[in-house]
C-alpha cells in the first residue's frame, strides 16, 4: 500500500486544485486498481477538500482522503498553493474560465481549469505529476458540477508510468461556495 498512498493523494488533490474560489467539496469515489493486468474493484475513497482564495489570483487548497480496499486502508492529506493565469469565470452569467497552476506539499505540479458551460453547469479538468520525477505518475480528473445544487460528478485516474499499475474511478459529491 505504500506506493499507492502518494498516488491516491495525488489523484485526490488533482481534483481539488481545480477550484480557486473559496469552496468546500466532499466526494465519494469508487476506485479500481489495475496491477499487472489484473483489475481489482471494491476500493472506495471518501475525501474532503477545501479551496481558499488568498488573493484574486492566488489560492490555497487542502485535501484529506481515506481509502479502503480489501486487506488494507490508507489515509492521505495534502495541501497546495497555486496561481490563476486566467480568472474571468462568472457563475451567474455562465461565462468565462479559470486556468491555474500550483504545487502541493506531496511534491506535485498541478494544472487545473474550470469552464462555465452555462449558468448551471461548470466543467473542471486537472492534470498533475510529481515535480521531482516529472511523468513518473500522471494523474488527471474530469468533472462537472450542477451549480444550483452543488452536485459534482467526475472521473479521475492516476497511472504509474513504466508499470502496469493504475488507479481510476468515478466520484460523486457536493460542493459549496462561500
Amino acid at each position: 500500500m505504500h506506493i499507492l498512498k502518494p498516488t491516491i493523494a495525488s489523484l485526490l488533490i488533482t481534483a481539488s486544485m481545480a477550484q480557486a474560489d473559496t469552496t468546500l467539496t466532499t466526494t465519494f469515489s469508487a476506485i479500481s486498481l489495475e496491477l499487472d493486468g489484473t483489475t481489482y474493484s471494491g476500493a472506495y475513497a471518501t475525501s474532503l477538500a477545501a479551496g481558499i482564495d488568498v488573493t484574486e489570483n492566488v489560492y490555497a487548497t487542502a485535501s484529506f482522503a481515506y481509502f479502503t480496499a480489501s486487506g488494507g486502508s490508507a489515509a492521505a492529506f495534502d495541501a497546495g498553493v497555486g496561481y490563476m493565469i486566467l480568472n474571468d469565470i462568472d457563475y451567474d452569467k455562465g461565462t468565462g474560465a479559470k486556468l491555474g497552476a500550483g504545487i502541493t506539499l506531496s511534491g506535485n505540479i498541478v494544472v487545473a481549469s474550470s469552464t462555465a458551460l452555462s449558468s448551471d453547469i461548470v466543467f473542471d479538468a486537472a492534470l498533475s505529476s510529481p515535480y521531482s520525477n516529472l511523468g513518473s505518475v500522471i494523474s488527471y480528473s474530469l468533472g462537472a458540477e450542477y451549480v444550483p445544487w452543488g452536485i459534482y460528478a467526475g472521473y479521475q485516474e492516476a497511472v504509474i508510468t513504466g508499470t502496469t499499475t493504475s488507479l481510476s474511478g468515478f466520484n460523486v459529491g457536493y460542493r459549496t461556495r462561500f
